[in-house]
Formats: C-alpha cells, sequence, structure tokens
C-alpha cells in the first residue's frame, strides 16, 4: 500500500459506535471538529461565495431585452423581417461591436444611452404597431446603413477607465418603406455590461477543440484510458525483487506475475491512492522524480489498439486556465501504445496541445512533441476545419504537428490522408476524471525512463 508517511484516514473496529461531538448548537457539529472551527470554516465558505459571486456580477456581458417588431404580412422588403442587435463582449481597455442585422440597403439610427425603460413604450399610436420604444428619451444617436447583406457594426470603444459594470443600453430603428404606417422598425434593446474578460464556458472549449489527422498506417490509434486501465494488472515495481501485482478480490500485494482475473481491472480508487508522496515526488518507475517506494504501474497484455473511427467513441479531456487576460486549454488524448523510432518504443502514450485563446478567438497552439514541442502563431502556419484547429497526428509517436510532412529527420511522418478525429464530439473535464491523481506509469517498466509508460496528465497540467 502506499507509504507509510502518507495520511492514512482514522479507523474503528467493527461495531464501535460513531462518533459524535455535541459542541455547538443543537450538537451540529462535526465528528472531530470543534464548534468554533467549524464556524470559522463555514465563514471561509461564506466569503469565498460571496467573492465568486462578485467576481462574476464583475464581468463583461452583452445581452438583450424585450422584442423587435416585424413588417407588416403585404410587405416586399428584401431581407429579415426583424431588427435584431447583437455584440462582442465590451472589456473594459478594448472596443466591442455592436451589429445590427434587417432588411438588405435600409438605413436608420442606432441610439444608445445609460438609461432605459425596460417596459417600454408602445409605438402603436405614431404609426408602429408592435413596436415599443426602450431606450431612454435621452438618448446619443449614430447614423447607420445596412449593407447588401442587412448587416450594419458598429465599434465602441470602453476605456481602460470605465468603471467596471458600467452599463450602456442599445437600440437600433431602421427606416423600412412600407414596413407599418410610419415606415420604421426597432429592435429589442442591446444591454452592454462593461467589465473583465469572463472564463471560457463549456461549450466555448468544445469550440476550439482540435481536429486531429491520423496518419492512414496507424497501428495504434487513440482509445479510452479507461478500457486501458480495465484491460491492465497493476503492478509495483521492486528494483530487483520480484514485482508484486494487485489482487481486486483480497486487495492486496502478491509476489505474482499471475494472470488470473482477479488481477485485471483494479477500481480506480485504488489506483487513486498512489498518487504524489508528500514531498512531490511520483510513483513512476525509472522516473527522475520518483520517490523510493511503492512505485507502480499498469501493464496491458501486449500492444493496445483504439477503433478506426474514434470521434464519438474515444474521449478527449480538457484542462482549462487563464494567465492574464490569455486562455489556455490543453487538450490530451492516450494511445495504447507508442511505436516510437528503434527500441524507444513503450506501452501507454498521452500527447496534447494547448490552445490559447485572447478575446475569444484563437491566437496560437502549441504542438507537443516528444519531450518538446513548437508553438504556431495564428499567421505563421495554423490550419483550421471549420474554425477549429488542425492537429496532425504522426505514425507511431503521435507526436502532434500543424500540418502534413516528415519531422525530425524522418523520424516523425504526418499526412492528410488518415481518418479525422473530431475531438469536441466526447470532450471530459481532465479534473474530474476518477484516475486524476494516479501518480505511477501508465504502462509497463522498460529499461530506461523513455521506454517506460508515462505519467499521467495531471502531473503535467502546469507544462505547455
Amino acid at each position: 500500500m502506499p507509504d507509510e508517511d502518507q495520511e492514512k484516514p482514522l479507523r474503528r473496529a467493527p461495531g464501535d459506535p460513531p462518533q459524535f461531538s455535541q459542541e455547538g448548537a443543537n450538537g451540529a457539529a462535526r465528528r472531530g471538529t470543534p464548534w468554533g472551527t467549524m464556524k470559522a470554516l463555514l465563514l471561509r465558505v461564506s466569503c469565498a461565495a460571496l467573492l465568486a459571486a462578485a467576481a462574476g456580477a464583475q464581468t463583461a456581458s452583452f445581452t438583450t431585452h424585450g422584442t423587435a417588431c416585424a413588417l407588416g404580412g403585404s410587405s416586399r422588403v428584401v431581407g429579415s423581417s426583424t431588427i435584431r442587435l447583437s455584440g462582442t463582449l465590451p472589456i473594459v481597455g478594448s472596443t466591442y461591436t455592436v451589429t445590427t442585422t434587417g432588411p438588405a440597403r435600409t438605413s436608420g439610427v442606432l441610439m444608445f444611452s445609460s438609461m432605459a425603460n425596460f417596459a417600454g413604450i408602445d409605438l402603436s399610436p405614431i404609426g408602429m404597431p408592435g413596436c415599443r420604444q426602450y431606450i431612454s428619451s435621452t438618448h446619443f444617436t449614430i447614423p447607420i446603413v445596412l449593407d447588401a447583406q442587412g448587416v450594419s457594426r458598429t465599434t465602441m470603444s470602453n476605456p481602460l477607465s470605465t468603471p467596471l459594470g458600467t452599463t450602456l443600453y442599445f437600440q437600433a430603428r431602421i427606416l423600412v418603406p412600407g414596413a407599418n404606417a410610419a415606415g420604421a422598425l426597432t429592435s429589442a434593446l442591446g444591454i452592454a455590461r462593461a467589465g473583465t474578460e469572463p472564463d471560457l464556458s463549456v461549450a466555448e472549449i468544445a469550440q476550439f477543440a482540435p481536429i486531429v489527422r491520423i496518419h492512414p498506417a496507424e497501428e495504434y490509434r487513440p482509445m479510452s484510458p479507461d478500457e486501458f486501465i480495465a484491460r491492465s494488472r497493476f503492478r509495483h515495481h521492486r528494483g530487483w525483487q520480484s514485482d508484486q501485482g494487485f489482487n481486486r478480490n483480497t486487495l492486496s500485494w502478491v509476489t505474482t506475475n499471475s494472470h488470473d482475473a482477479a488481477y485485471y481491472g483494479i477500481p480506480t480508487n485504488v489506483l487513486e491512492a498512489y498518487t504524489l508522496h508528500a514531498n512531490g515526488q511520483n510513483r513512476r518507475p525509472r522516473d527522475s522524480n520518483c520517490g523510493d517506494s511503492y512505485n507502480v504501474f499498469l501493464q496491458s497484455p501486449g500492444r493496445l489498439t483504439g477503433p478506426t473511427a474514434p470521434t464519438g467513441v474515444v474521449p478527449a479531456y480538457y484542462h482549462y486556465r487563464r494567465v492574464g487576460s490569455r486562455h489556455e486549454i490543453q487538450y490530451w488524448w492516450f494511445c495504447g501504445f507508442n511505436d516510437s523510432f528503434a527500441t524507444f518504443n513503450h506501452q501507454g502514450d498521452w500527447e496534447h496541445v494547448t490552445v490559447r485563446v485572447e478575446n475569444r478567438a484563437i491566437v496560437s497552439v502549441y504542438f507537443a512533441s516528444h519531450e518538446g514541442g513548437s508553438h504556431v502563431a495564428l499567421n505563421a502556419g495554423l490550419r483550421f476545419v471549420n474554425g477549429r484547429p488542425l492537429v496532425y497526428m504522426a505514425k507511431g509517436s503521435h507526436a502532434s504537428y500543424p500540418t502534413t510532412g516528415t519531422w525530425m529527420a524522418g523520424v516523425d511522418v504526418t499526412s492528410d490522408l488518415g481518418p479525422q478525429w473530431d475531438t469536441s464530439r466526447l470532450l471530459r473535464p481532465l479534473a474530474t476524471q476518477p484516475w486524476r491523481n494516479y501518480a505511477g506509469a501508465w504502462g509497463e517498466v522498460g529499461s530506461i525512463s523513455t521506454t517506460t509508460g508515462p505519467l499521467g496528465p495531471w502531473h503535467k497540467r502546469n507544462g505547455q
């Protein structure tokens, strides 16, 4: 089992009664926790929740309220039958865009104000049935012209001096002859709240997930790490002594090389117990940072591979972080075998790319390959499929590259002719995986570190 220096849960003998503290109001304290400590903990949790809510209230947003009025049934005006507003995020210290869409080649004004009437004023009396004015009567106007596609874009500025939470309201009024007696239509109310850039949503993270091109001759395709665990034995590497296997029936280590079913499909909570040592060292045999006891590994029965069409079947995993105004998303995937050059192959293979996003747009991608990788900026050779970054997986090594070709003096080869894997179709958060903290090797022990199964991605997430 894990080292003696690892914290262990308290145990009680079978039949011993549960222990409860009688301190605090109604004896509500948690077992073994003084009431004063519990109150302090609750206060910290409450403060953290309030701070989180306050932070959320300071993020930029553009929303709409109310309804737009539509063209009359007899109108033959070309384009949208209503006037619509949309906008990019009004982030403090940057510009944002308010977009008006409607009938093509029409004109009008974009009204804006710091005040609005959310109930709206009925404009039926002036010949605009179904229309309402939400913008305050005290407002500014900007002339706008909708182009041949029925679109007009207006750029607004948010100086650094803009207080967080400052709100501007927008409404468009477009002249549309024949739309009604007044010959004009109004949009719904646009609400731009100035603030900091919010974190990416799960949906946005999926929108930036890469499309992976797999080499047509690839033998060891991406597979689920859960399947790898289920088909592997969990082993304890003991150096010059015989290795041990973990028996899931007895929940114990046994000095044996048995392939009995009891040594396969070890529960993930057992793997999770073998996390980093208290001093931060891992448990991967042959690793330069491994501890001196209970170094462990998963050993699969040979060279495992995944399905020929992994989209929607094989999961990819994401890890998201912020670096100032930049968003960084690591996308990880697993292969059962790395058939690298010469004799440097090994069981298990975790690979990844890091997509960097600013102002909700990709600015660069880091392509991990072997022990390093390369950053490729937006205008320096990145390829996209429907706005998603394209990643080429090298045959055998599974290293990531931005295009087709031969790399590392012919060691790695990428191709456009193989299967295409859409990682967004089955994308999971790395942080919630049941094997996340496992700090042993994902694959058998080789003669050196390079030929030993890799460490898991959670312990590499702070890299590039």
